[in-house]
């Protein structure tokens, strides 16, 4: 192609690096060339409905227990600190959250409302707060629930898009892997990490939600 400067190996090693930069980042989502490009096409539409929230489109993500993970089996990576506090409200079916998502010696602040829109289908907003914010909604914590801490590991394996969370606290031992989902009628995502061993997929399950996860009795 005479409109590219790089080679095909220089592109390579471009495209690697413009990966690892971006890991760790919320919206991170690769599309691959494992398809044709009609596939492409679907699986870019898949993602970014995912996050704007159009209705029926099928799910691009998946939970996996994990058994057994060898961390000396990482490859580039990048590491997370999460803390996810639950608030009141008095709308029913809603969900309003803060969390704080430290990386790399910084921390970002984020409110997020989930709402039920009119054909059941979950809705989230979400915007970056200053830190003096995020200290005043502390404050209106859900007395339901406790502080949910984790880390988030997030990797690239095979040209996909790994995070496996580790919960500290009362969860501590928990492990989640989070994959993109190859099929509906999948049992466990495809090109699994050798270092990690899958168990049960929990995806859908209410127990293993955050929300669940933080409640003080469950």
């Amino acid at each position: 192609n005479s409109a590219r400067l790089e080679t095909a190996e220089e592109a390579l090693r471009i495209d690697r690096r413009t990966q690892e930069s971006w890991l760790g980042h919320p919206r991170f989502k690769i599309i691959d060339n494992s398809t044709d490009f009609e596939g492409k096409m679907r699986r870019t539409f898949s993602a970014i409905a995912g996050v704007v929230g159009i209705p029926d489109v099928p799910p691009i993500q998946e939970k996996y227990l994990v058994r057994k993970i060898d961390m000396s089996g990482l490859p580039e990576h990048q590491r997370l600190d999460i803390e996810q506090i639950y608030l009141r409200t008095k709308e029913k079916g809603a969900e309003i959250r803060i969390r704080r998502r430290g990386q790399d010696g910084m921390n970002f602040y984020f409110l997020a409302r989930t709402r039920t829109a009119g054909d059941n289908h979950p809705v989230e907003e979400e915007e970056l707060i200053p830190e003096q914010e995020y200290a005043r909604l502390m404050r209106l914590k859900d007395r339901n629930t406790q502080v949910l801490a984790k880390d988030r590991i997030c990797f690239l394996w095979n040209n996909k898009y790994f995070e496996v969370d580790v919960y500290n606290g009362k969860h501590k031992g928990l492990v989640m892997l989070l994959a993109e989902s190859p099929g509906p009628n999948s049992t466990g995502p495809s090109d699994v990490p050798p270092f990690i061993t899958i168990g049960k997929k929990v995806t859908g399950d209410p127990r293993y939600t955050d929300k669940s996860l933080a409640k003080r009795k469950n």
